[in-house]
């Protein structure tokens, strides 16, 4: 700065000291307007790390979920979708339900089905009145889940393991093994048996809130009639006896209606995919949903009408008896009896022969016969057993990547509320796998097991 001179004039004076007032003003200002602009830049930092950490698990699923397309549009923003973590497997499953997967038959055969024979000579047609006798009568005595214990909602695909049946297995398959119909032995086994995904317990915690109680509206509107493909039709083949090659997922739900269907179907119907309810006779409160899931493109197939094991198995009359009931039920709702079919405790149920013995060498062949197929799995959830952990569930569900054609055991009963909590995450793994999943038609894999009774 220059110094100023001993004979400046005031006015020069005056001048000089307003130039220096100006430019410290200046370098103030400029100072206090980078201060203002990093505080703004702190305070904006700081604001959106907090929105970040305080964001909820639907928030969150809702932007990932978008990105990667899984998710039809619906202004729902639940449940937590986890396909950014999809490749985060969970812990095994414990020993008891992997043997929840495929029971193995036995080195030999009941050869004895006189007595189912003798009882069904006349087949579903003679059974009719018997059926709809059934149909009113277990009405008032089934109809609700009470009941024999045999009948209660409990009465899963898991059951039937608690008759001590034969303990051999075929052709080498071990427990927890499957033979394909080509002969071929595989183990189901976790990809990444070390890891659980944190996110796959706010699902748990979400879920509830997101998806049940009340049916959102469909977001793909109504499907076409499929009666004429669907029905009952003697002589029409049905199913077929292996996979396309490709890489699907046929998830089926057993024991319904119920309200856990409602989060099913608003489940089903978040990710945009079609699923397969095989229905009983219980709840009559809920059996609206039956045609409303029909509706949304689901394929309705026929469980039993009691569940009651004792009552099913006494006889292959019996049985028929059971399945009319259930047809007619299923054909009130939605104007046809389905073709679709699936055995209590499945085909190789070993709990039969307690009250017939040879009656599922008998069923097996004998369905067909009327037009009906018979629909069992390859990979299951494990829900047939006691739980309340939604984790096991997923984690058990997971392992069959396995398989192109994979046809998953799962239910929706009342008491299956884990199983609902856990279906977002196995949904999401199968997705990531590149798997589609579809609703059974007559083409699809029917999955038989080995006949054990």
């Amino acid at each position: 700065m220059e110094a100023p001179r001993n004979d400046m004039s005031p006015n020069e004076k005056r001048i000089r000291r307003q130039k220096e007032i100006r430019r410290h003003l200046i370098i103030i200002a400029a100072i206090a307007a980078a201060a203002l602009i990093a505080l703004i830049l702190i305070i904006s930092a700081v604001s959106s790390a907090g929105k970040t950490k305080n964001t909820g698990p639907a928030e969150r699923s809702t932007a990932a979920a978008s990105s990667s397309g899984a998710v039809s549009d619906t202004s729902n923003d639940c449940p937590p979708a986890l396909t950014d973590t999809a490749e985060d497997m969970v812990s095994p499953a414990p020993a008891d339900t992997a043997e929840d997967v495929i029971p193995t038959a036995p080195a030999d055969t009941a050869e004895d089905v006189s007595s189912a024979s003798s009882s069904a000579e006349a087949g579903p047609e003679t059974s009719s009145a018997a059926g709809t006798e059934n149909s009113s009568s277990a009405s008032s005595d089934t109809g609700t889940e009470t009941g024999s214990s045999a009948s209660s909602d409990t009465g899963t695909e898991s059951e039937p393991a608690e008759s001590s049946g034969p303990e051999s297995t075929q052709d080498g398959a071990g427990s927890g093994q499957y033979m394909t119909p080509a002969g071929e032995i595989l183990t189901p086994v976790p990809t990444a048996p070390d890891k659980m995904p944190f996110a796959v317990l706010e699902i748990a915690a979400a879920l509830p809130e997101c998806y049940s109680g009340e049916l959102l509206p469909a977001a793909t509107g109504s499907f076409t009639d499929r009666s004429a493909e669907f029905s009952l039709q003697s002589g029409v083949p049905c199913g077929s006896d292996s996979g396309s090659g490709e890489k699907v997922v046929y998830l089926t739900l057993d024991d319904g209606p119920s309200a856990n269907t409602i989060t099913a179907l608003n489940i089903l119907d978040h990710y945009g995919i079609k699923a397969t309810f095989f229905v009983t006779g219980h709840n009559p409160e809920y059996r609206y949903l039956i045609k409303e899931a029909y509706d949304r493109g689901h394929t309705i197939g026929l469980h039993t009408y009691s569940h009651d094991y004792g009552e099913i198995y006494s006889s292959a009359e019996a049985y028929y008896a059971d399945l009319n009931a259930i047809g007619q039920t299923v054909a009130e709702q939605i104007g046809f009896v389905p073709c679709f079919i699936r055995f209590p405790g499945g085909s190789s149920n070993y709990i039969s022969h307690d009250y017939t013995e040879g009656i599922m060498t008998f069923l097996t062949a004998d369905v067909q016969n009327y037009g009906y197929q018979y629909f069992d799995w390859n990979a299951s959830s494990g829900d047939g057993a006691e739980t309340d952990n939604p984790i096991l569930l997923a984690d058990a569900a997971v392992k069959y990547d396995i398989y192109d054609t994979v046809v998953l055991l799962s239910h929706d009963s009342s008491t299956k509320a884990p199983t609902m909590l856990a279906l977002p995450y196995i949904i999401e793994y199968y997705l990531s796998k590149g798997y589609e999943f579809r609703p059974i038609t007559r083409d699809s894999y029917t999955a038989h097991h080995p006949v054990q009774n």
